[in-house]
């Protein structure tokens, strides 16, 4: 008897198991005929800045007002292993998604093409637990008429931190992702009347690492993907192609603002939405952000206890909240005031056995989020 528990306890526990961990696979995969609107955007010291600290800060960083769009559709071209096709201004990338990981098998431009034999593992599922190395090689052709093979290894590593957007949005659990490239390319020959992409020969993957360690024009490759928890695509992506001592050649960056995303942790049990309120939910999220003024807002934190001074500058009560988190998002204090009336506060209040570190304090008033970085020493 307590065998045949056993056994339907244990199929239990794994079926959740399976139900938890799909949610998190799906929350990240890629939709069909999904069409995304980005900024590009340079970015400042968010990298060095938060190399440490893992609280990345888009306030010294310029957006764009210019957007372009990122399109995913399904793959048509049967000469190419794969069942997606990302177009990104005038560039399509082809993947391969399974309900493991996304690998890139093939890219396209107006003056490029490349098919890759040994393809790169781009991430995993879930992206947080994203830790992959390996080699990729490929085949390609020029729009000048020249056959060329590439080669290389990567390594793809998560951490968890807290990504500030440029709205002053705080997305307190975010994984970026960072991926390392060595890659080198050899021109092969010109094309001849004959002459196609599928004429050359692979490198197979036992002669990569030779490859690379002879060569001397080996290129670099630094990819930076911010991901938060409850939407699908990054919100912020950063790629910086440099020669073999550090010298960087191109850099590019883009930002899809979460407002511009579908929250897949609020897409569950949504109920039908009237004309007016859908016009309401597609303003900006900050559009009420007069309701805090920053110049009353004053927050001290000791060991054992928080201070907050604030006012409210309205016409009308506006629910208020605050919280303190660390920087891998667990919630120290957190409290719900309410509806609050215009006006002057002062809040304290105990926290015990709090350690030294940097914290997020966060202020929201309706749908606006204020947050500040706090050192206690």
């Amino acid at each position: 008897m307590k065998s045949l528990i056993y056994k339907i306890m244990r199929v239990y526990i794994l079926a959740i198991s399976a139900i938890i961990w799909s949610n998190l696979s799906a929350q990240n995969m890629i939709q069909m005929n999904e069409k995304l609107k980005v900024r590009n955007v340079l970015l400042g010291n968010i990298l060095n800045e938060g190399d440490r600290s893992h609280i990345w800060d888009m306030k010294n960083s310029s957006v764009s007002d210019q957007d372009f769009s990122i399109v995913y559709f399904a793959n048509r071209d049967t000469s190419i292993h794969c069942n997606i096709v990302k177009l990104n201004n005038k560039t399509q990338e082809y993947l391969f998604q399974d309900n493991d990981y996304v690998k890139l098998v093939g890219f396209q431009n107006h003056t490029t093409t490349i098919l890759y034999d040994i393809p790169e593992i781009l991430y995993t599922f879930p992206i947080e637990k994203t830790d992959v190395s390996g080699f990729f090689s490929g085949r390609g052709e020029t729009g000048n008429n020249i056959l060329f093979t590439i080669c290389g290894r990567y390594h793809t590593s998560a951490v968890q931190g807290v990504l500030i957007t440029f709205e002053e949005d705080t997305l307190r659990q975010t994984t970026l992702l960072h991926t390392k490239r060595m890659f080198s390319s050899h021109q092969v020959k010109s094309l001849k009347a004959d002459d196609t992409i599928d004429s050359l020969k692979s490198i197979p993957i036992d002669s990569i690492a030779t490859n690379m360690d002879r060569d001397t024009s080996i290129y670099q490759c630094e990819e930076f993907q911010w991901y938060s928890r409850g939407y699908r695509y990054p919100i912020l992506t950063s790629k910086i192609i440099k020669d073999r001592y550090g010298n960087e050649i191109t850099a590019s960056s883009y930002y899809l603002s979460p407002s511009l995303q579908v929250n897949t942790q609020n897409t569950e049990n949504e109920c039908p939405k009237n004309e007016k309120d859908t016009k309401k939910e597609s303003m900006s999220p900050h559009a009420d952000q007069t309701f805090i003024n920053k110049d009353d807002l004053r927050v001290v934190l000791g060991h054992n206890q928080l201070q907050i001074d604030y006012s409210i500058k309205s016409d009308q009560n506006v629910a208020t909240s605050f919280g303190l988190f660390s920087l891998d998002g667990r919630t120290i204090i957190e409290k719900d005031k309410g509806f609050m009336a215009p006006g002057f506060y002062h809040d304290s209040m105990h926290i015990p056995h709090i350690m030294a570190g940097v914290y997020i304090f966060t202020l929201r008033m309706n749908n606006y989020t204020f947050s500040q970085r706090i050192t206690l020493d």
